[in-house]
């Protein structure tokens, strides 16, 4: 990352870039158990210890603990005018600035993309916004002319 992108992130950024690697360790674990999971019984026990303490662990690293009570919550409160949707919003953009990338960061990605396009934003917000909406959708055109070729 470039001195210019780092300066310009927030502690919103940082903090989901954060979680990032969090979850993309808890992810990891389960990886790394599965192959072993069949050798004996304390094996599968570690496999699938892994697995709970990822799913417990998921949506509080995802949505600020709790905040937004999962991805529903999160996109519930895009509309809501209050100091709850207002974090919302604000985290929303954060998160597609940034882009993270761990188990269905992609999906959120998209999700909030849409929906962020209807929220009552900011006029900052929408500016940046608006600068990652585009970006994607360059990015989408140029994946098209390349299957295109």
């Amino acid at each position: 990352m470039d001195a210019k992108i780092k300066a310009s992130l927030t502690n919103t950024h940082i903090d989901i870039l954060k979680r990032e690697k969090q979850i993309r360790r808890l992810h990891q674990l389960i990886d790394a158990t599965f192959a072993e999971r069949d050798k004996n019984e304390r094996c599968y026990e570690s496999w699938k210890n892994a697995c709970a303490n990822f799913h417990q662990n998921y949506s509080r690293k995802v949505f600020n603990y709790d905040e937004f009570e999962g991805e529903a919550g999160l996109l519930e409160l895009l509309h809501h005018d209050n100091a709850n949707g207002d974090y919302a919003r604000e985290f929303a953009v954060c998160f597609i600035e940034v882009r993270p990338y761990f188990f269905r960061s992609g999906y959120l990605y998209k999700h909030l993309l849409r929906k962020l396009n209807h929220a009552p934003l900011t006029s900052l917000q929408r500016t940046r916004y608006d600068a990652v909406k585009s970006a994607y959708q360059q990015y989408r055109l140029d994946k098209l002319c390349n299957i295109e070729k």
